[in-house]
């Protein structure tokens, strides 16, 4: 059994996949990819060129010649280190100095992967006076309906992808359905003069329009026509829901409130974060921000601190991490900070890999320098014999 192993591992096909041409082609169309994604960003914004290049399998040139984009390049890459590594271990002389340079390659394209599959970024913004244990997508979208009893709680929801008219959606255990009338990812919101309309809204919009996408997902703002149905309501009740509208619409049913509102999908942080002050240093002479800083009360594990976030001194728990990203400023005098929150499970994994990597080339250098000195010194010798 382990000669056909043998013999097949030593096949050309399988000896082409752990091969250093493999690893040239690889690098090479990364770098292709690189190049030709730099330019089509200038056009098209840096996300759609980022899903386009490097979170497909392929990229459809002309819409019908298929080119390996970086998800297919980068996992030839870990097949091709893997299968080197295999090959040195078992069939070559042991070069640990090798083996670890390697490794850590192999532990950096992992870290990728994970990052790119489970890795979360969101943002929060807070207030001065404000708490909050929840974080927001930046482009994600759901439809969610929350019960009103003096706080708000139990909220559910949907999400928005793929959203269609005609669509009906339940949101048990709340007596809530609602049908989807109209449903736009991007769309433009009108008012009358007078503010009627007719439908209920928050912001009295009475008429939304369907807008091209933009390419940066940020900027798109959806809107919806809905009906609300549950037992206990006089009539159906169409609402109009515009992404920009922070104020919920509010649904009597018998003797409970429900709040329905179209928002940026959110996400539970395992801590509870209040913005005490928001604090922010100018250039001498000009209204520019030098830096800016939030002083932050947190409460997490049953535990209350208080601590400064700033634009090098991040927030750290569980595995989430929290940066001061930007602020915001009214006339009227109010501050408002938000942090960018990721959550990334391979968040360490880059500085092993990196670690790994370089004591593997220092092992490599000594191991290779004691080699050079026992030839010198045998070369030596042997002159000395003559």
């Amino acid at each position: 059994m382990t000669e056909v192993l043998a013999r097949a591992w030593q096949s050309r096909l399988v000896r082409w996949m752990y091969s250093i041409p493999l690893t040239v082609v690889c690098l090479v169309l990364l770098m292709i990819l690189t190049f030709w994604g730099t330019l089509y960003q200038v056009e098209n914004g840096l996300f759609a060129a980022q899903e386009k290049f490097f979170s497909s399998w392929f990229v459809w040139v002309f819409g019908v010649i298929p080119f390996p984009g970086a998800k297919i390049v980068l996992g030839l890459l870990m097949i091709n280190l893997l299968g080197y590594m295999i090959n040195i271990l078992a069939f070559q002389p042991l070069r640990p100095g090798i083996v670890m340079i390697h490794s850590g390659l192999l532990v950096m394209l992992i870290g990728g992967a994970i990052t790119h599959y489970y890795g979360e970024e969101t943002f929060l913004s807070l207030w001065e006076g404000e708490t909050a244990n929840m974080s927001s997508a930046y482009y994600e979208w759901e439809l969610a309906v929350w019960t009103r009893d003096g706080v708000m709680r139990d909220v559910l929801a949907i999400d928005t992808r793929g959203l269609e008219a005609g669509e009906q959606l339940a949101f048990a255990p709340t007596p809530i359905t609602v049908d989807v009338e109209t449903y736009h990812p991007n769309a433009r919101a009108y008012q009358t003069r007078d503010g009627s309309t007719p439908y209920l809204s928050s912001l009295k919009i009475s008429r939304i329009e369907a807008a091209p996408l933009d390419k940066e997902p940020t900027r798109n703002i959806p809107a919806g026509v809905f009906v609300v149905n549950a037992p206990g309501l006089d009539e159906p009740k169409r609402v109009l829901l515009f992404g920009d509208d922070t104020a919920p619409l509010i649904i009597p049913v018998g003797d409970a409130e429900y709040a329905i509102g179209l928002r940026q999908r959110r996400s539970p942080l395992p801590l509870a974060i209040r913005l005490i002050d928001f604090k922010k240093q100018k250039h001498p002479g000009t209204e520019i921000a030098r830096s800016f800083s939030s002083l932050v009360e947190v409460t997490a594990d049953g535990i209350t601190r208080e601590l400064t976030i700033s634009m090098n001194k991040p927030l750290r728990h569980r595995g989430y991490t929290l940066y001061q990203q930007s602020y915001r400023e009214t006339p009227d005098g109010k501050e408002s900070s938000t942090f960018a929150v990721t959550h990334n499970y391979g968040r360490l994994l880059p500085y092993v890999s990196t670690a790994m990597v370089v004591i593997g080339m220092i092992v490599h250098f000594v191991v290779m320098l004691i080699k050079h000195a026992r030839r010198q010194s045998k070369a030596r010798a042997a002159e000395a014999v003559s």
